[in-house]
């Protein structure tokens, strides 16, 4: 008999990515600040076989401009924005 194997499908990656996180969550509960749930995600999928790493800078065009971020980009708040 001859024995394939079979190709893991991209649902069971998300729902093991989403347990992970719940797991995290569950364990942490709330009221930490994010950088906690990230570095807690990172080493759980980092548990589960995962290739999980943190932010990395990126690049982006806009226009003729390549504009570097060293952090993940964030909005401003709401208030902080002037017309």
């Amino acid at each position: 008999m001859i024995r394939m194997e079979q190709a893991t499908k991209p649902y069971d990656l998300c729902g093991e990515v989403i347990g992970a996180a719940m797991k995290v969550h569950s364990a942490l509960g709330p009221a930490f600040l994010e950088l906690v749930y990230q570095n807690a995600l990172i080493w759980e999928l980092r548990k589960c076989g995962f290739k999980a790493e943190e932010e990395r800078p990126i690049s982006v065009q806009y226009g003729i401009e390549r504009l570097e971020f060293k952090k993940k980009f964030r909005l401003p708040k709401k208030e902080q924005v002037c017309f």
